[in-house]
């Protein structure tokens, strides 16, 4: 019987097999679940999320990896955050603690906002956090240009028209836009996205103690619908968002809608 001879792997033949698949995908975020070899029934769950990757898989999977750690807890004896292909060996992932004064910068930073982004992913009901990391940089695509533009030239129209703006982030990480639109306070609601996250820019028309007003608003709308990944790139990208736009508007009222009646009066 050959099978006989056949002996099963050790966790450094199984590192060395993540090690290579890894290289063919090296600009790839990923989990990779490494068997501890032969009898173990335990596992090393390596997230790996290289410097080179887009900063959205950055903040997606040293997020969620608490969440699949919580989920698998009982098979994962060792967890580690990895960020380059030397850290695919077994000097990094075969020990089964780290002392803080043992952790690089990096380290550190992946492993804060793991914590600090589990916790938005778990209130989904509750209004969305800003991340602690430092916004992300997103690029504006020329009609999202033109519709701020023609936004900030009627700030002092006391009128509905052309008073919102629909912003979101493409997967190239631009904030995209389309012409602005005419809403009341009434039919705001009735721009409430349904199948992505979005952001509003409102030029809020309505009367207040006898006087026509019309504060700018904006309004992070994330439908409940939606999945963890989603949500979490768009409370991320809220703060950039809002960076963003404070040189050119004076933002009023800064919210969130997870409904359609949210954004009513």
């Amino acid at each position: 019987d050959q099978t006989s001879d056949l002996q099963e792997p050790s966790l450094e033949d199984n590192v060395q097999l993540a090690y290579h698949y890894i290289a063919e995908h090296v600009s790839e975020a990923m989990y990779v679940l490494i068997h501890m070899g032969k009898s173990s029934d335990s596992f090393v769950l390596a997230t790996y999320v290289p410097d080179n990757c887009p900063a959205r898989d950055k903040l997606t999977y040293s997020a969620t990896a608490q969440g699949l750690r919580s989920m698998i807890g009982s098979f994962i004896s060792i967890s580690r955050q990895c960020h380059s292909l030397d850290h695919i060996s077994m000097d990094h992932l075969s020990f089964s603690t780290v002392r803080e004064d043992a952790l690089t910068e990096r380290e550190r930073q992946l492993r804060d906002e793991s914590k600090a982004s589990a916790e938005i992913i778990s209130s989904s009901s509750s209004e969305l956090s800003f991340l602690s990391s430092s916004a992300l940089p997103f690029a504006l695509s020329p009609e999202t240009e033109s519709a701020l533009s023609e936004f900030r030239s009627r700030l002092d129209v006391l009128e509905p028209v052309h008073n919102v703006v629909k912003l979101w982030v493409d997967q190239a990480e631009t904030l995209q836009s389309e012409s602005n639109l005419s809403a009341s306070p009434e039919e705001l609601p009735s721009l409430f996205p349904t199948d992505r996250a979005c952001f509003l820019l409102v030029r809020y028309v309505h009367n207040h103690d006898g006087a026509t007003v019309a504060p700018v608003v904006l309004a992070m709308s994330i439908p409940e619908c939606l999945g963890p990944r989603e949500k979490l790139v768009a409370s991320t990208a809220k703060k950039s968002v809002s960076e963003t736009l404070g040189p050119l508007f004076s933002v009023q009222v800064d919210m969130q809608a997870t409904e359609a009646h949210d954004l009513g009066p």
